[in-house]
């Protein structure tokens, strides 16, 4: 294969990538505004809905960190994450933070990419990040440019490691997020080597 062919071969796959992901905001995007449309319309104003599992809406969910600890005996801090790139690892963080993906009470918000713009709850602070890098993601990285006062305005900081976003975003920082490599799906099962 020849040099031209392999570029004419990896832009038709980069244009249906851009593609699909356009598709899946536009209809993510259309059902999140369709539903707080309904809300309006029928006075709901349950900032839980609709990005949710079931909950018990009886009883406001508790906003008071569980008591987690690292191997070296240390608190950690637990963060509401809603997150798709990471989805497939449930439980996560690192040396002195433990992830939630249930306990949108908690008062501190991680959102990664476009889950960035369906937050839900009422936390204290709200934080964003951009793990994978704009050649696989190019439509989050569009969107975050295109939505640059909402994200201003919206979130403490905007963690990236993309130079382009950390000149255009007030509130964007540096931070070396990706640093995994996937290498195969077994079984249902995906294998991978490094860490975030």
């Amino acid at each position: 294969m020849d040099d031209k062919n392999f570029q004419d071969g990896i832009n038709f796959l980069a244009n249906i990538l851009q593609k699909q992901h356009n598709e899946q905001f536009n209809w993510a995007k259309s059902i999140y505004d369709n539903q707080q449309n309904l809300k309006k319309v029928m006075g709901i104003n349950d900032a839980s809905i609709p990005w949710e599992p079931y909950y018990n809406r009886s009883i406001p969910l508790n906003s008071q960190e569980p008591e987690i600890y690292n191997k070296y005996g240390e608190k950690l801090r637990v963060v509401f994450l809603s997150d798709r790139e990471g989805a497939h690892s449930v439980y996560g963080g690192g040396r002195h933070i433990f992830f939630d993906r249930y306990n949108y009470g908690l008062k501190t918000h991680l959102y990664s990419h476009d889950e960035a713009f369906r937050t839900v709850g009422t936390p204290d602070k709200k934080f964003a990040y951009l793990i994978e890098p704009v050649s696989i993601k190019p439509q989050s990285y569009s969107n975050y440019l295109k939505n640059k006062e909402y994200l201003d305005n919206e979130f403490e900081a905007i963690f990236t490691f993309d130079i382009n976003i950390l000149q255009n975003l007030k509130k964007a920082k540096f931070a070396p997020l990706c640093a995994g490599v996937w290498y195969g799906i077994l079984k249902g099962n995906i294998d991978s080597t490094g860490g975030g």
